[in-house]
């Protein structure tokens, strides 16, 4: 599913030495990215929750537990390379800026940043409602569910150069063969996993009951399916501590 996201082949050329990976899937990430760089290159997987970390991994990789908005003091201008992504449920406005902060803090000058965030997602009436409810649980929560708008100032603020920003849509459904298949699948089950946090919420004046939220997604699911075009957007960040900065 990840692989696509491994395109910046002008960075990835520049990493020599070590890189860190923070975000959802870490382990899947960096087993599948493992044959496009250098066997001597370090590896080093960070995130809040441990238990996704791969049982087994080769020795040229490592994984700890912590926060993107509090990395170590002793990473100080340690790593050539910094991805993050799909952070977008976990961190506020004042996180992203911290975190940002904190990549631009761990990594060497004329080093790299890759940031990967998803956007809006597009079908039908009933996809329009679904992306409606999702707003209001991120809103009620204080997340940034459009955070790419705000992605390049937060890179600009924190010091880095050279901001590159590249669009992608991945389709979503039936229509689109087993690429649409595995990427409504892949989504829906991200969705589907907000069941427990829209209810407590009370529904946001959208859904009542567990059966009303079931009902939606089950018809944005068969909307996905029935609707050429239907597709979610991804967004890549990526940009370069200058020396300078």
């Amino acid at each position: 599913m990840w692989n696509w996201l491994w395109y910046m082949s002008l960075v990835t050329k520049s990493i020599s030495s070590t890189l860190i990976i923070v975000g959802l899937f870490i382990g899947i990430w960096m087993l599948d990215v493992k044959e496009e760089i250098q066997s001597t290159v370090e590896m080093h997987g960070f995130d809040i929750e441990s238990r996704l970390f791969p049982r087994s991994y080769p020795d040229n990789m490592s994984f700890s537990k912590g926060s993107v908005t509090s990395l170590p003091s002793e990473w100080e201008n340690t790593f050539t390379f910094v991805h993050q992504r799909l952070l977008v449920a976990a961190l506020q406005k004042p996180d992203w800026e911290k975190a940002i902060g904190e990549i631009h803090r761990v990594l060497l000058p004329n080093g790299w940043v890759q940031l990967g965030e998803v956007g809006s997602w597009k079908a039908g009436q009933a996809t329009t409602k679904h992306q409606s409810l999702v707003q209001s649980l991120f809103s009620a929560k204080g997340l940034v569910l459009d955070c790419a708008t705000y992605i390049p100032s937060m890179l600009r603020q924190a010091g880095f150069m050279n901001i590159h920003v590249e669009e992608r849509s991945i389709p979503l459904g039936k229509w689109a063969g087993q690429h649409g298949v595995n990427g409504a699948t892949n989504f829906i089950g991200v969705f589907r996993a907000m069941k427990t946090p829209i209810l407590k919420s009370g529904g946001l004046g959208m859904v009542k009951t567990e059966d009303e939220f079931d009902c939606l997604l089950n018809e944005v699911e068969r909307e996905w399916d029935d609707t050429p075009g239907a597709e979610i957007k991804f967004y890549i960040f990526y940009a370069q501590k200058l020396r300078s900065s």
